[in-house]
């Protein structure tokens, strides 16, 4: 035989099940039009039903096997090659599928009637606006929460390390605008940068940028005035040969148990310069 011919494998079927095998299909039609019955007249799946069908389902794809195995006159040690093993799988599946759409179908046809708390769920299955209008609240409450949080002023932790006086300047611009936009903004100095928070940094006050016409030490030195918690790294002072009282008034040196439960803060924004 060079092609498949489906009339071969209904002739072998029913040779092996006889009027069973019109009986089979039969019921099986029967059962999927009443599933389809009972999609369209609820307009959806009760979950509660799919849950019991799938249950009996497993029971109904073991069962499949069993009946092909009898009918054959086989059993599981006669299992050969991989042919044998996606056969069985194949019936397997059959019966869990026929079972699942055949018990659906009786559950939403006479359930209601034997065992309405079985397979009945607390409400309706909601229709398509009802569907739409949770997506809409979830989407709300979701984009609610930002905006919230976003009420709440923001945390700000300034690292400032660069040396290059463009980029100092630029990050007490930046520091100095959300401050004025409501953030909570902190700042630690450390290496070359720290030198802006002595009161006669070992290079000099700098030169002015434009257009704020400010060196970067005025720059930092105009935060601290306006209340900006400033600080120098632990590692300046010792490594620097000078004591706090060479820092400008309101700059202390951080301690690094402190700094690091700051820097871990998930309200914090960290942002390295």
């Amino acid at each position: 035989m060079k092609e498949l011919d489906l009339w071969v494998f209904v002739a072998v079927f029913e040779e092996m099940l006889g009027p069973w095998l019109w009986v089979t299909v039969g019921a099986g039609a029967l059962a999927l039009v009443a599933f389809v019955y009972v999609l369209v007249r609820d307009r959806g799946i009760h979950p509660r039903r799919l849950v019991w069908s799938e249950g009996a389902a497993a029971f109904g794809g073991a069962i499949a096997v069993l009946v092909m195995q009898a009918v054959t006159h086989s059993g599981f040690a006669d299992i050969g090659g991989p042919v044998d093993w996606v056969l069985g799988i194949a019936i397997f599946a059959g019966g869990a599928a026929a079972t699942l759409i055949a018990s659906y179908a009786l559950l939403g046809l006479f359930g209601r009637r034997f065992a309405p708390s079985l397979v009945e769920p607390s409400r309706a299955p909601r229709r398509g606006w009802q569907t739409a209008a949770a997506i809409l609240a979830a989407a709300g409450l979701s984009a609610a929460a930002p905006v919230a949080r976003a009420e709440q002023p923001r945390q700000v932790l300034a690292l400032v390390t660069s040396a290059e006086p463009q980029v100092q300047g630029m990050a007490f611009v930046l520091l100095n605008q959300m401050r004025q936009q409501g953030a909570q903004v902190e700042m630690m100095l450390c290496g070359s940068a720290a030198d802006l928070a002595r009161r006669e940094p070992p290079g000099g006050s700098g030169t002015a940028l434009r257009p704020a016409s400010a060196t970067p030490k005025q720059m930092f030195e105009n935060l601290v005035r306006a209340g900006i918690r400033a600080e120098v790294c632990a590692l300046y002072l010792p490594n620097a040969g000078i004591g706090p009282d060479a820092l400008v008034e309101g700059v202390r040196p951080a301690q690094p148990a402190d700094m690091a439960r700051r820097l871990m803060r998930t309200e914090t924004l960290v942002l390295p310069f």
